[in-house]
């Protein structure tokens, strides 16, 4: 199970179904893509992307902006249902799967940009993720991964400590084939805060050996 880093009325408990479609029917989501995301990937060579857990596709739609071929993976079908509609309205094309994390697999050797923005799991599962990701890349071809720090706890991400990242943890969670370029603390600003509170993300910039 993921949780994608805003609070509920509800504790986040591993392995039980979570309500994203009506989440992402009733609650209002950012349209704008992640910042750092835009900081590390805008200068990317382009080609095939796939935004894993993509929501209501925010940054589906800015990688389909660019010129990359995107596929959006989400196990909501109502955010996937966004997604393709905000792609038709700007005359994007955004192929849309509907798949669970816990067990979907990417085409191997295939991709060359993969993304992961504020994706929270167990540790031993977000490794199985990245390995997966890792996987579906070319050589060359680049991870992005960001998500809300352990320092958030209370006010950003997922109430559960074990969900949330930190730059020490994450050291150990990626498969030895990923050079790691960029493993740091960055603050997200306050525009992209539904709190209007900045936001101390933990961002990775990794490239497939």
């Amino acid at each position: 199970m993921a949780d994608r880093g805003e609070h509920t009325d509800r504790t986040p408990i591993p392995g039980e179904p979570w309500p994203w479609d009506e989440r992402f029917r009733d609650m209002p989501w950012p349209k704008d893509p992640d910042p750092l995301l835009v900081e590390y990937c805008s200068d990317l060579p382009k080609g095939k992307a796939v935004d894993l857990g993509a929501g209501t596709g925010r940054n589906s739609i800015f990688l389909a902006g660019l010129g990359y071929e995107v596929m959006a993976v989400d196990a909501s079908q109502v955010g996937l249902d966004i997604t393709a509609s905000r792609a038709k309205s700007e005359n994007l094309a955004i192929k849309t799967v509907l798949a669970n994390l816990d067990d979907f697999k990417l085409e191997a050797d295939t991709y060359d940009l993969v993304v992961i923005a504020n994706i929270h799991m167990l540790p031993p599962d977000s490794k199985k993720l990245f390995k997966m990701a890792v996987e579906g890349l070319r050589r060359g071809g680049h991870l992005f991964v960001v998500g809300h720090d352990r320092s958030n706890l209370g006010v950003h991400g997922p109430p559960l400590p074990e969900l949330l990242y930190s730059v020490d943890d994450m050291k150990d969670l990626f498969p030895s084939d990923l050079d790691i370029k960029v493993l740091k603390n960055q603050e997200r600003p306050v525009g992209d805060s539904p709190h209007g509170v900045p936001d101390m993300a933990v961002v990775v910039l990794g490239e497939k050996k």
